[in-house]
């Protein structure tokens, strides 16, 4: 019985050592074959998913906020300002008395141009009478032709002193009327620059007392943009800007103008848009800087690559790989997505021609090939791009698509027989390669 336990026991060791040899043998095994496949397509590249989502291309800029129809009150006669009726911020109407500057001089001139009138008038007068009983003595010769002559001028230099008297009342009435400052329009006071008892002069320039904004609802964004982006910018634009103020806040307008005078500043030159803005919180000051982005274009729930994936220079080996599989491609088409092949083929130096860049004109004719791509041959070479995406069986692949708008950093895929949505492309190589 002894010896039969001991040979069950020997039996249960070999078995154990048996079974260890077989698994460390699988393990070699499998270690082998996965030596001999070499790293994987994906661990040899950096990826990025095609995904759908919103675009927008925009043009940046900064500018003024300005108050739209903005009035400067000034005064045509000088004085010294004896009364302000009005300050910063004041509601006022039309007609509504702002400022009255010191009356006394003024009317002392009404009264001496009145004067003057008067003085005027009895010398013509005089003059006249003087005419009419010396013209019978002339006409007898009692009177020299020398003394009548001079009552004869006497009368229209009268008549003009006479007149020359009554603009100068005119004037002085003009000046007492100016003498009460009121607003030409309703609106708000933006800005005061004068001060009670402060002289103003208006010998040569108007001075202004008063900065009056006719609507504080609406306000207009004075914006500079470059002359390399000025093509960009049309007529009823949609605008997105924000103000420092309130920086967690975006406000939206539209462009109303651009003014075709240009603004050179450090040999750099910039035209004028003007925004118009809606303000009806009052949120808006005149005067606050405004970051501004000119909506150019907007898409939404559209196919997206990244820009990255356009620059990616591939090996050699995978063009060649690429260009046979495109060859494959056409092999399969139509006869007429064939003929068009060879047309472009001709036009573009023949088929060396087309195989000289990476992927050639191959590339073209398989996605003309898949069906839908068919017009695509006939899109011109700026609105096609490339990109090299993980393909079936893991493997790097070509597709060419017809893009549209872009941010600078994702362009959308307008047309595309291989990218689809959760398409892996390849931006660059792994940092290890």
């Amino acid at each position: 019985m002894a010896e039969v336990r001991i040979r069950k026991r020997m039996s249960g060791k070999r078995l154990a050592i048996v079974l260890t040899v077989a698994a460390v043998a699988a393990a070699v095994a499998i270690a082998a074959v996965l030596k001999g496949r070499g790293p994987s397509a994906q661990s040899k590249f950096q990826l990025q998913e095609v995904t759908r989502g919103n675009l927008e291309n925009v043009v940046s800029s900064t500018g003024v906020i300005e108050a739209v129809g903005t009035v400067q009150i000034g005064t045509q006669v000088s004085g010294t300002i004896s009364k302000i009726y009005v300050d910063f911020n004041d509601e006022v109407r039309a007609g509504q008395l702002l400022a009255v500057l010191d009356t006394v001089p003024l009317r002392a001139s009404v009264l001496d141009a009145q004067a003057s009138l008067r003085r005027a008038e009895a010398q013509l007068e005089k003059a006249a009478y003087d005419y009419k009983q010396n013209l019978p003595l002339y006409e007898r010769g009692l009177v020299s032709e020398s003394e009548f002559m001079t009552m004869k001028i006497a009368v229209p230099t009268q008549e003009a002193s006479v007149q020359s008297a009554r603009a100068a009342l005119e004037r002085a009435n003009f000046n007492f009327a100016n003498a009460l400052i009121k607003s030409p329009i309703s609106g708000t006071v933006i800005e005061r620059t004068v001060e009670q008892g402060q002289t103003v002069a208006a010998s040569f320039n108007t001075p202004q007392l008063f900065l009056i904004a006719e609507d504080l609802s609406r306000v207009e964004i004075h914006a500079k943009v470059d002359e390399s982006d000025i093509r960009q910018i049309r007529d009823d634009l949609s605008v997105r800007f924000e103000v420092p103020a309130y920086p967690d806040r975006l406000f939206e307008g539209t462009v109303k103008q651009i003014r075709l005078q240009p603004a050179v500043e450090q040999n750099v030159v910039n035209y004028t848009v003007i925004v118009d803005a809606a303000n009806p919180d009052g949120l808006l000051l005149p005067g606050m800087t405004a970051t501004v982005d000119f909506l150019v274009e907007q898409r939404e729930n559209v196919l997206l690559v990244s820009n990255a994936a356009m620059q990616f220079q591939a090996t050699p080996e995978m063009q060649e790989e690429a260009r046979k599989q495109m060859q494959k491609r056409l092999e399969s088409a139509p006869d007429s997505v064939k003929a068009r092949f060879a047309a472009r083929g001709e036009r573009s130096g023949g088929e060396g021609g087309g195989r000289g860049q990476e992927g050639g004109s191959p590339g073209a004719a398989g996605e003309g090939a898949g069906g839908s791509g068919g017009s695509a041959l006939g899109a011109s070479t700026s609105d096609m791009a490339r990109v090299w995406y993980i393909g079936d069986g893991g493997n790097p692949a070509l597709a060419l698509f017809r893009k549209g708008a872009t941010d600078g950093k994702f362009t959308e895929v307008l047309r595309s027989r291989d990218l689809k949505g959760g398409a892996q492309v390849i931006i660059d190589y792994a940092p290890d390669n």
